[in-house]
């Protein structure tokens, strides 16, 4: 006999199994102002609906107005909010770059995968990945637009730090929310710049942060800095971002170690500088890329700091070294950044979109579906108290 009992294995965990609601009786039950239509003359065709209501009819199916009902296992907000979107708005009233877009997108953004109502999955999707660029192109252009924003903010809202009470952090990406909305949701490809964002950050400020001085997390807002909400990460997170920051640290260094240092760009011409030249040694290049890791190994932002030395000449040291040389090397900053963009994916350890379990993959559970064509599905809303619903589904009234 061992020693020790072997531990009992875990049963997998069922993810995204919700239970069905448990619902007060008919007799009970408050129309909806606004969602029920007493001719149940609404029609939603989605693939998803087809299949639930092509299911045989039971006999337990419970009636109100003289059609049956059927039980969904959604949360009565979350479905209030999806309707209210389909039959009584045009678009999904968000603000762009706002950071609380997860949040209000996500219930309804799950539902829309869970029936497949594509158009407005795409719409939702589309207004949250504008603000997670997919490109180092768009993501320069973003930063751009950000940090013109971040400057001017308080000259256009015409405040100062002891009157100021809306920082431009509050209108900017905030980047936990959107990676648990992106892993939860199954869009992996605003998880690069999302996760690099959050590495450029310090877990010292912002509502979440460990700076306990009000003044000073004031100070700090009014600034400009940007912020995350730590507590929403997961472990898994942190241990991904841990390793992205360490990864991408030492295959930078090892990239610029990798570039040749003692040459000159081209032979002399008619216009080269002789004495310029001549002054110009291995040395002196050295020291420039040494110079050049300690700025990243110190920084916070490399795609920023890089960027802002090839923009500005004469940063790093160049001591004696040639204008062509110095060029030579400064302009292996921009394909450097290129490569650092690249590799965020690897070095952050972020799965591809297969690995993702998506929400709309599992089934729906309904109690007691009635018979109804698969192709064209009418309903009624009925508002419970607090706020929970179930629908009314029934043939259609000509």
């Amino acid at each position: 006999m061992d020693e020790y009992p072997r531990k009992r294995q875990r049963k997998p965990e069922q993810k995204f199994r919700e239970p069905t609601p448990s619902l007060p009786p008919v007799s009970k039950l408050k129309k909806h102002e606004l969602l029920y239509l007493a001719d149940g003359n609404i029609i939603l065709v989605s693939p998803i609906f087809a299949d639930m209501f092509a299911l045989p009819p039971s006999d337990l199916n419970e009636m109100y107005d003289g059609v049956s009902i059927v039980r969904m296992p959604d949360k009565g907000e979350d479905l209030e909010q999806l309707l209210m979107v389909l039959y009584h708005q045009t678009t999904l009233p968000l603000k762009r770059l706002d950071p609380n877009v997860p949040a209000l997108v996500k219930p309804v953004l799950l539902l829309t995968i869970k029936y497949e109502i594509d158009h407005l999955k795409n719409q939702i999707v589309a207004h949250f990945r504008d603000s997670w660029s997919t490109s180092l192109r768009e993501w320069d252009t973003l930063e751009a637009e950000m940090a013109g924003t971040t400057k001017q903010w308080h000259l256009d809202h015409n405040c100062s730090f002891n009157t100021c009470n809306d920082y431009s952090d509050d209108h900017l990406p905030e980047p936990a929310s959107a990676i648990q909305l992106a892993k939860e949701c199954g869009l992996p490809e605003i998880l690069p710049a999302a996760f690099y964002h959050l590495s450029r950050l310090s877990v010292k400020w912002g509502p979440h942060g460990c700076e306990t001085n009000k003044q000073s997390q004031t100070l700090g807002l009014h600034e400009g800095l940007r912020t995350a909400r730590w507590k929403m990460l997961t472990a898994e997170d942190y241990y991904k971002l841990l390793i992205g920051r360490t990864n991408m640290q030492s295959a930078v260094i090892k990239r610029i170690e990798s570039w040749r240092q003692n040459f000159h760009v081209e032979e002399p011409t008619d216009d080269t500088d002789e004495e310029e030249m001549a002054a110009c040694s291995g040395s002196d290049k050295h020291a420039f890329l040494m110079s050049l890791k300690k700025v990243l190994r110190e920084s916070n932002d490399m795609l920023f700091d890089l960027q802002h030395h090839v923009d500005n000449y004469g940063l790093l040291p160049q001591k004696q070294m040639c204008t062509r040389c110095y060029l030579s090397l400064t302009n292996e900053f921009i394909p450097l950044r290129k490569y650092i963009w690249d590799h965020i994916p690897e070095w952050f350890d972020l799965e591809p979109a297969s690995n993702y379990v998506v929400y709309g993959a599992h089934h729906v559970v309904l109690e007691s579906p009635p018979h109804c064509s698969p192709s064209i599905i009418l309903l009624r809303v009925i508002n419970l108290p607090p706020i929970s619903f179930i629908h009314e589904v029934g043939p259609r009234r000509l």
